[in-house]
């Protein structure tokens, strides 16, 4: 029996844990959108900054393909 409560108390504190967690992040999460909301320009901001990672990464990704349209090539060959 002590060894059941003894579990179930250990449950309930990692549980605990998880929540206060769990709040931290969707206070930080909150606090993000609020600024995004009430900041002047935040969603033009976001969009630039995906814009941006996006001009990044696609010249990779297509250099990507490039190679791997290459590689089929040479095995048809």
């Amino acid at each position: 029996m002590v060894v059941l409560e003894r579990t179930i108390v250990k449950k309930l504190k990692q549980k605990e844990a998880e929540i206060k967690s769990i709040g931290r992040v969707n206070c930080a999460l909150e606090e993000r959108v609020r600024y995004g909301r009430t900041s002047p320009g935040g969603n033009e901001a976001m969009a630039n900054a995906l814009r941006s990672n996006l001009e990044q990464v696609l010249p990779q990704a297509n250099e990507g393909r490039k190679e791997d349209a290459g590689a089929d090539n040479k095995f048809e060959n």
